[in-house]
């Protein structure tokens, strides 16, 4: 995986936990959304 393509998925990435958070804030958010938004999170 070159460069390119490791900053394209960071890309994907936040995008799709933007997306997640904005469902949150309106509510609208799965068992299976929180669950992915977990994920998203850094271990402690």
């Amino acid at each position: 995986m070159d460069d390119t393509e490791v900053l394209g998925r960071i890309n994907e990435l936040a995008r799709e936990e933007h997306e997640l958070f904005e469902r949150e804030s309106h509510g609208k958010v799965t068992d299976a959304d929180r669950e992915r938004l977990r994920r998203f999170r850094a271990p402690k």
